[in-house]
């Protein structure tokens, strides 16, 4: 059986073939499959990710998927879990600290 998916596309029945009364792009996909996401970013963020890019050698995809990771660490930290996340700036080589951020 084929059906036509969002886009046009065709898709292919089989082990993600749908109930008869489940619409074709409703499809469960594989959880491993990569979702595409189409947003719209302000010039700060693109600005953002491109030194991202440029300064560790990756894909903007893979810097989009870094800053949402971390992100993600800063969110369940400070609002799901009321924690306070501290960012300690000059104090990598045991010397004296030169500011302390609490986000």
């Amino acid at each position: 059986m084929t059906t036509r998916a969002a886009g046009g596309a065709e898709r292919r029945g089989g082990k993600n073939k749908p109930a008869e009364d489940e619409p074709a792009d409703k499809v469960p996909q594989p959880a491993d499959k990569p979702t595409r996401l189409s947003v719209n970013i302000s010039a700060a963020t693109e600005e953002t990710l491109q030194m991202i890019v440029d300064r560790e050698g990756i894909t903007m995809t893979e810097a989009v998927r870094r800053m949402i990771g971390y992100g993600r660490v800063l969110y369940e930290a400070t609002v799901v879990n009321d924690d306070e996340v501290l960012i300690r700036r000059g104090g990598r080589t045991g010397g004296q600290t030169d500011r302390i951020i609490i986000v």
